[in-house]
């Protein structure tokens, strides 16, 4: 997020028939995902590379690092903000980094139940609209009550890279934040919502 800054500039009836559809990844009601699975639910190495990316990878943060204690009174920047899933259980930062600051970053954050989680993913739909409102050259691609995606084109890019963008796909499952960015990749905002909807498949799939 400080660093999307740094190369780019980093979203729920009842009744006698019973409830209607809603997807899983909607219901903030299921049973939640134990913070010792968290570890589980990232992306590794193979995973990553069968998605074509054969990133670097660094080591794990498991605490906010503190480089994201950016500033707080720009809406798009909020957007970009970690320190923003906090009060959470349990938190990782997966970081593969490629050559000239091309990368992946997947966050995922633990809270003790659902409605914690929307809580939090709500704050960063808040975000988003005021970005929308003020204006500028982030995209929103997505904006759901369970999804918020958006890019940004990064800085001062010339030649072969002109066009890269940087991307985040942010989502809540069951009772996990999810956050996939991406650096300098064209592909960015397809490639976050592949990771992002991978990361959530697991996150269903042990809830």
């Amino acid at each position: 997020m400080c660093l999307l800054t740094c190369i780019a500039l980093v979203v729920v009836g009842c009744g006698n028939a019973g409830p209607g559809p809603t997807s899983k990844a909607a219901s903030t009601s299921a049973a939640p995902v134990a913070v010792e699975r968290i570890d589980s639910v990232t992306l590794a190495g193979p995973d990553l590379q069968a998605l074509g990316i054969d990133y670097e990878p660094e080591e794990v943060e498991k605490a906010v690092p503190h480089w994201f204690d950016i500033d707080q009174s720009d809406p798009c920047r909020q957007l970009d903000w970690y320190s923003g899933l906090q009060p959470f259980l349990a938190f990782r930062l997966v970081n593969s980094r490629g050559p000239s600051n091309f990368g992946i970053q997947q966050t995922v954050a633990v809270y003790a139940d659902g409605p914690a989680a929307k809580a939090v993913f709500d704050k960063y739909s808040g975000y988003a609209a005021s970005c929308k409102a003020k204006g500028g050259p982030r995209v929103f691609t997505t904006a759901t009550p369970t999804e918020l995606a958006s890019s940004v084109p990064t800085a001062d890019e010339v030649g072969e890279y002109r066009g890269n963008i940087a991307a985040s796909d942010i989502r809540v499952v069951e009772n996990v934040v999810i956050d996939v960015q991406s650096f300098r990749r064209r592909d960015g905002v397809a490639m976050t919502a592949q990771i992002a909807e991978r990361i959530s498949a697991r996150v269903k799939s042990i809830a």
